[in-house]
């Protein structure tokens, strides 16, 4: 044994690809992603967007694009849960989808903390969780669907901050289809589609 003893590493490996790296929330850049959001960390025009200015309807102003941002590192407020999201294909704000879409997730955000108000928070029971509820039909293509990821559970309370995460994005960003992970402190805890 005593041969392999001058192979061992004695200096720290310096090598930059294997330094580590470390994400920064795209809403608020000087915030660690899974670190705890505080409002007053927020870039101003996260906080204030002028799609949400007195007289406007939240889609006015918006416009349409054949594709959206890709990968985006989107912080929750208050929470340290974070989503990292990808909208495929934009909508024009003039659509019916894109006011379909917001109804969507303020349903499914208004079912989700009803549900933490009554039973409390928790793991989704079965993994998955989709909004509207039920067996989806042909005609019936806007949805949510959320499950577990990588041997992980979903809380309803986590859920509950990713949804108002990817509202966030949304009201900033323009109206979309397109899929997002979900982390919770630094850990990927499920993943999900709007469509």
């Amino acid at each position: 044994m005593a041969h392999f003893a001058p192979l061992g590493l004695t200096a720290p490996d310096t090598n930059p690809v294997l330094a580590t790296r470390t994400d920064y929330c795209a809403n608020a850049p000087h915030t660690v992603a899974g670190t705890f959001l505080n409002a007053r960390d927020m870039e101003l025009k996260y906080l204030i967007s002028d799609n949400h200015a007195p007289g406007k309807t939240p889609t006015e102003g918006l416009t349409a694009r054949a594709s959206g941002p890709q990968n985006v590192l989107w912080c929750g407020i208050g929470t340290r849960t974070y989503i990292l999201v990808s909208i495929a294909d934009m909508v024009s704000p003039e659509e019916s989808m894109a006011g379909t879409l917001e109804r969507i997730l303020d349903g499914a955000s208004a079912a989700v903390y009803d549900h933490i108000v009554a039973v409390g928070d928790g793991t989704i029971l079965g993994g998955k969780f989709q909004w509207p509820p039920g067996e989806l039909s042909m005609s019936q293509l806007l949805f949510l669907k959320v499950w577990n990821a990588n041997n992980h559970q979903l809380t309803w309370g986590v859920l509950h901050s990713s949804i108002a995460a990817i509202a966030s994005f949304m009201n900033t960003h323009g109206w979309g289809v397109g899929h997002f992970d979900i982390y919770d402190g630094g850990i990927r805890v499920g993943y999900g589609i709007f469509t």
